[in-house]
């Protein structure tokens, strides 16, 4: 019932993992239905926009784990968009913006409650790249394969977990106890099987 009504982040652990990743999907719709109410105070006058940044700060500073990245990090994509395509606001060098996002990730290996800073990150790089598609960067990532490798992120998004359930259930079947090793076979799976599919 979690899982059809979009209130994933709310399953029990007793659930399992199988489809836990469904979480994500369910925020994502709910934040579809928000983002145009909050969209029209992001567009409105100084008030109205200094009213929004005060509700996003505490909604930002009152979410869980789970919320934060979710709302959060799609939030930060969206307001992102709306000031460089509404506003027509510069983006950052693409080289620093591509630095924070490495960063991030690495600051994210050694302490998972920064995973938020991806999202961060994420939001001005993305528009680095598209205001600044002649940078070493973005031909690097236009590349055919990390074009292929783009078209498929939604589905290896949506398998990944589903493919990493099913490798740790062979590997411990044949006692074979790495997570790096499931990591990586798991994640290899879900890009041939989005591919495929």
């Amino acid at each position: 019932q979690y899982i059809i009504l979009f209130l994933g982040e709310y399953r029990p652990a007793t659930a399992g993992s199988f489809f836990g990743h469904s979480w994500t999907i369910g925020i994502e719709e709910k934040f579809y239905l928000i983002w145009p109410i909050l969209f029209i105070f992001l567009l409105g006058n100084a008030i109205s926009r200094v009213v929004f940044l005060c509700l996003f700060l505490v909604l930002i500073g009152n979410l869980g784990d789970m919320e934060l990245r979710g709302y959060g990090g799609i939030a930060m994509g969206s307001i992102a968009a709306t000031f460089i395509f509404h506003w027509k606001i510069k983006s950052v060098n693409t080289y620093f913006a591509f630095s924070m996002f490495v960063s991030a990730y690495i600051i994210q290996i050694f302490s998972p409650d920064f995973i938020f800073s991806i999202s961060v990150a994420a939001a001005f790089l993305v528009p680095a790249l598209y205001q600044n598609n002649c940078s070493l960067i973005a031909k690097i990532l236009a590349l055919p394969l990390f074009v292929w490798l783009g078209r498929l992120t939604f589905s290896i998004y949506m398998l990944h977990i589903l493919c990493l359930n099913v490798v740790k259930i062979f590997f411990a079947k044949i006692e074979v106890d790495n997570w790096l090793i499931v990591f990586w076979v798991g994640y290899v799976l879900s890009v041939v099987v989005a591919w495929l599919s």
